[in-house]
């Protein structure tokens, strides 16, 4: 708007590149308005397959390990606790 104001001949060059950018804008997206579409569909497409992957993932996705309890020698313990003890009272032979 400023350059239209303006009476000098650099002003008057700016003006018309401007319009003619809006102008090859507006051809450009005239031209390619069904590759807008179709790239819009592409991205819900992916956006929906994203989900449906986030959601079978969750479910392969293993479960928490809990503490498992066992029974030795008449004790309970936890695996991880029982194998670390054991490991620790081995002895070379």
């Amino acid at each position: 708007m400023l350059s239209g104001m303006l009476k000098s001949d650099i002003a008057v060059q700016i003006s018309k590149k401007i319009i003619n950018a809006f102008i090859n804008m507006r051809k450009f997206i005239n031209e390619n308005k069904d590759m807008f579409r179709r790239l819009t569909t592409v991205e819900y497409e992916i956006i929906e397959c994203k989900g449906k992957l986030d959601e079978l993932f969750d479910r392969l996705e293993p479960k928490k390990i809990e503490n498992k309890k066992i029974s030795f020698n008449g004790k309970i313990y936890d695996a991880y606790s029982l194998i670390i003890e054991l490991i620790k009272e081995a002895r070379l032979e």
